[in-house]
């Protein structure tokens, strides 16, 4: 048994140091050279923890690397029997077997028709009792070019499934040809997301997502500026395929229109043959004037000539003449503007053209004098709840249009929550966006048809910042009450029969030169039985 000794160390005093005692223990070398092997030793005791954590790190790695590599072996495994399997039923499938006897068979052909060309050529008679030699060898080259339309197919059916067995070998399905350019099924889908609207940024992040639902591994997913490169791309296809449709067929029609949009002023440009519409171009233009039109109009020409040519070669200027030659008809609204770029389209294509203009766009002049006319039967002095400088008709469609459809001004919800309740449908209203064509006399027979139900709901409801105060106002004026009723007249005798007369679909449409005496017609009648009317007397 142990025992346990213990020892009283005796008690050191505190010692002090003078000042200048302590200034020469601060200027002791040992104390230097002690605090150096310190701080390295501390060093290096850092060093073997970070290498000791780097060690533990690279062994938790490699374990679960293991794992992942026996996971990937696993399913190596089942991809190869599947690629075998495929390679059964290639080898075994009829396609193999098509392919060698249509090579047989064109051989055999070509063989054949080289023969009665050299025999003809030595006793220039016929062949196979009394048939033509020149109707045998017609009927041959068209047998011919069969075979090798059905060569090239099965060629194209065999590298298909090529490379579906090298997908299934890799694992991954192969976006790129050679590694080096997206091949056209990723091409596809990237046209696909831009026609509908999808934002460039999340395509390929839609396209991967998408691929991992489907269970697929792509090899290469294209980047944001590659997707804007293709939706370049996209448009050059539209190019070269309208320049193609414009010198396949002859007397074709131009038509353009533009438009003002929130400050910018839009020009359409498309191209119409007997049964489709192509698109050439649609561009922000500087102005609304003539020149700013033509310039368009002919820039947009070179574009196509410029692709056209680009694609499939020759010179640009005779294409861009046969282009011009195959253009014979112009389609505009009767614009003075347009008129006029018309014919500065023509000096610069040294050209004339059968300036067409459409049948419906006269609708909006008699929409504009029919307001304008309103305007001036009104009593000066009349008090007016609605902020303009319209007719009372114009400004009840323009502020009824607020409130069905601007979150801000108007009540959209509780618009529909009427209407519902009214039994009429959400659409009964349709978005007033100016003077177009029929709708200013379509609302206004609306609005006159449920003269009550709207009268209901302008009673109650929010204020939306006084609107429905004034529209109630002027919606419960006898002037406004007579207005919308001669609007709405018009519309049921004048204006909705035009509309059905010509705005049709593709397959119903009239015969735009039919159409001409037919409006000569009505203009002509409308002023014959013209009379001075007092409406609001």
């Amino acid at each position: 048994m142990s025992t346990t000794h213990s020892v009283t160390l005796p008690v050191v005093p505190a010692i002090s140091f003078s000042p200048m005692k302590s200034r020469q223990i601060s200027k002791c070398t040992n104390c230097k050279r002690l605090r150096n092997s310190f701080k390295m030793l501390r060093q290096k005791q850092i060093e073997t923890e970070r290498k000791k954590t780097l060690a533990i790190n690279n062994i938790h790695a490699y374990q679960k690397k293991k794992v992942a590599i026996k996971t990937l072996n696993q399913a190596v495994k089942r991809k190869t029997e599947q690629v075998e399997k495929l390679k059964v039923q290639l080898i075994s499938s009829k396609l193999s077997e098509d392919l060698q006897n249509a090579n047989k068979q064109v051989a055999f052909l070509k063989k054949r028709l080289r023969m009665m060309k050299l025999y003809h050529k030595k006793s220039k008679r016929s062949l196979l009792a009394g048939i033509p030699y020149e109707q045998e060898v017609k009927d041959l080259e068209i047998k011919c070019e069969q075979k090798d339309s059905e060569i090239v197919s099965l060629q194209m059916e065999k590298i298909l499934l090529e490379e579906r067995i090298q997908e299934m070998e890799a694992g991954t399905m192969t976006t790129k040809a050679d590694r080096k350019v997206y091949n056209s099924d990723m091409r596809m889908m990237v046209y696909d997301a831009i026609v509908n609207q999808v934002p460039t940024a999340n395509i390929p992040h839609m396209i991967s997502k998408f691929a991992k639902r489907c269970g697929l591994t792509l090899s290469d997913i294209p980047h944001r500026t590659t997707v804007e490169k293709m939706t370049r791309e996209l448009g050059a296809i539209a190019d070269l395929q309208t320049a193609e449709v414009i010198l396949a067929n002859k007397n074709n029609t131009l038509g353009f229109d533009a438009t003002t949009q929130e400050g910018d002023h839009v020009n359409s440009i498309h191209v119409t043959t007997k049964t489709d519409c192509y698109v050439v171009a649609i561009d922000e233009l500087p102005g609304g004037t003539a020149q700013d039109y033509s310039s368009h109009i002919t820039d947009s020409i070179d574009n196509l000539a410029n692709v056209h040519t680009y694609f499939n070669g020759g010179e640009k200027q005779r294409t861009k003449q046969k282009i011009i030659d195959n253009i014979s008809n112009t389609m505009t609204d009767r614009c003075a503007a347009n008129h006029a770029a018309t014919k500065l389209v023509e000096q610069t294509w040294d050209k004339s053209l059968n300036e067409l203009n459409c049948h419906l766009h006269p609708l909006d002049s008699i929409a504009t004098k029919t307001r304008s006319a309103l305007k001036r039967c009104e009593e000066r002095g009349v008090a007016k709840g609605l902020w303009g400088k319209d007719c009372f008709a114009a400004n009840i469609v323009l502020s009824m249009n607020k409130m069905r459809y601007k979150d801000a001004k108007g009540d959209p919800r509780g618009f529909v929550i009427f209407l519902e309740s009214e039994n009429l449908p959400r659409g009964i209203l349709p978005r007033y966006r100016g003077n177009r064509l029929h709708i200013f006399f379509h609302i206004c027979g609306i609005l006159i048809e449920h003269f009550e139900k709207f009268q209901k709901f302008l009673q109650k409801g929010t204020t939306c910042g006084g609107l429905r105060t004034s529209l109630l106002k002027d919606y419960n004026s006898e002037v406004a009450h007579v207005e919308m009723h001669v609007v709405g007249l018009l519309g049921k005798l004048l204006t909705g029969p035009w509309m059905k007369k010509f705005y049709r679909s593709h397959e119903d449409q009239n015969d735009h030169v039919e159409g001409i005496p037919m409006v000569k017609k009505v203009v002509e009648r409308l002023n014959m039985e013209r009379e001075p009317l007092d409406f609001l007397g």
